[in-house]
């Protein structure tokens, strides 16, 4: 029985080398496989005769399990979609071990009714990244809404590989961002940040932070794991003014999130690390779609600086009138030099022109709080 299971566990391995191969080789040719960004229409399939779920937990957001599908948000979505034509959708982003490969029904429930849906699928990682399978893979799970279930506003949801699910589940709280809700321009995202020592740090996220707000971000979404104390002061701070959104984030399944653990996991596992990224991602821009116009991804050592304008939204004022696509550049912000405080765009741009490590040191509003 060993030999049998370790002749398996060497098949397994070969074949997977033998994937990877092939994928460096398509990749060198351009002939990579990528999975389409818009997806066919699927007809809508709705399940009656199911009983109402027994509800153990209902969770706004953050991992809860579902058999063997890890869910972490959902969000009514009331755009329209090629999947589900003139439908609204429930998007429910997960992870999942390996590829996704059984159908999956979503049971979307009110305190009035309960229904049940055959899901959509699609695998947020493109293959054409890394091919490779064994790792948490993120989801996107859309679950197309019956009519008769668009005007609750408490909806939750859960997903199972079972038409009819029984026993005590945990289930999602969907949440509902009404297109009315749109308050400002341009929003801010970063991934989850993930460091038990300091290092400067704290300081040089306050700098990218101002910035952000002197660029034009109306608000900032950050996403950690683990943060020092300090950083966690700095963040409260600009989330009491309404500025920023802290978000804490744990990693799916079994993974580990002891901190320390979770911490060399993550910096060891840079493809895993890579996948687990989407999950924010996706997250923040179903936060802010119907609350503001522009999403900016960006990591803390990055920053959009307009070339001909002061702020994000003069440029993008600029380039949807002029249609003109050389008023911006994408800068990698070092850390290894400071260049002295600046004050206004037009001394801070003087200060990356002559700055070659293209570093940034601006006066902050913030103040640390004293011990």
């Amino acid at each position: 029985m060993s030999a049998m299971k370790n002749e398996s566990i060497y098949d397994e391995d070969v074949n997977n080398a033998l994937d990877g191969m092939k994928y460096m080789k398509d990749l060198t040719r351009g002939t990579a496989y990528i999975a389409p960004v818009v997806a066919k229409p699927q007809r809508i399939t709705e399940h009656n005769g199911c009983a109402k779920l027994q509800v153990l937990q209902v969770v706004e957001m953050g991992w809860i399990r579902a058999e063997n599908i890890h869910l972490f948000s959902a969000y009514y979505d009331k755009r329209l979609n090629s999947m589900f034509p003139r439908q609204h959708v429930v998007q429910v982003l997960a992870m999942h071990y390996r590829t996704l490969e059984e159908k999956l029904y979503c049971t979307l429930q009110s305190p009035y009714t309960s229904v049940v849906v055959r899901a959509g699928i699609r695998e947020i990682w493109q293959r054409a990244w890394d091919p490779r399978d064994h790792f948490y893979i993120p989801y996107l799970i859309s679950c197309p809404v019956p009519k008769r279930l668009r005007n609750d506003a408490d909806i939750m949801v859960t997903v199972s590989t079972k038409r009819c699910v029984t026993g005590k589940v945990s289930a999602l709280k969907v949440q509902l961002n009404n297109k009315n809700d749109m308050k400002g321009k341009i929003a801010v995202c970063v991934k989850g940040l993930d460091f038990l020592e300091d290092k400067n740090y704290s300081n040089h996220f306050v700098e990218w932070m101002e910035l952000q707000l002197l660029l034009g971000a109306d608000s900032v979404t950050v996403y950690t794991y683990s943060v020092t104390e300090e950083m966690f002061q700095i963040l409260d701070f600009y989330e009491k003014r309404r500025k920023l959104n802290h978000i804490r984030l744990t990693l799916s399944g079994e993974s580990p999130n002891v901190a320390l653990t979770r911490s060399s996991f993550i910096w060891r596992n840079r493809q895993q690390k890579r996948r687990h990224e989407l999950i924010p991602y996706n997250d923040c821009l179903y936060r802010h779609i119907n609350s503001h116009e522009y999403l900016l991804i960006v990591d803390t050592d990055e920053v959009v600086i307009p070339l001909k304008h002061a702020s994000w939204g003069q440029m993008i004022a600029s380039e949807l009138s002029t249609n003109l696509t050389d008023k911006w550049q994408l800068l990698h912000v070092g850390k290894s030099k400071e260049i002295g405080e600046v004050t206004g765009q037009k001394g801070l741009r003087q200060k990356l022109r002559q700055n070659e490590k293209r570093s940034y040191c601006i006066q902050p509003l913030f103040t640390p709080p004293t011990a």
